[in-house]
């Protein structure tokens, strides 16, 4: 599993499942002259996971298994206080079925601005 986005900040809570992220910034110019950045990515994350064309972008994916988190950094910035249980006990607290489901989910993220 593994996490491709743009400029969502859908991976600050991805950052807490310790798992691979990509960033495709195909227009990252334009985008910034439009909004502007709250902070620099490469701050937090290896620019080698910061890909702004199509064939970084297939190039990384076919490694994508050999990338570990990259996002470390942002979970101990952001979540310093993350336990890994939290779900778990949440789940517990409020009597819900934890029974795991068998299905597979894809969750698409578009943003019109």
């Amino acid at each position: 599993e593994a996490l491709i986005t743009d400029y969502s900040s859908l991976y600050f809570d991805y950052s807490i499942l310790q798992k691979p992220k990509i960033f495709y910034q195909y227009d990252k110019e334009q985008y910034e002259e439009d909004r502007g950045f709250m902070f620099e990515l490469t701050d937090y994350v290896d620019e080698k996971y910061i890909v702004q064309n199509e064939d970084e972008l297939y190039n990384l994916v076919e490694k994508i298994d050999k990338i570990k988190s990259n996002l470390e950094k942002i979970r101990k910035e952001f979540y310093p206080h993350q336990k890994k249980d939290s779900t778990k006990q949440l789940v517990e607290k409020l009597n819900l079925d934890a029974t795991p489901r068998k299905t597979k989910e894809i969750i698409f993220l578009v943003n019109e601005y």
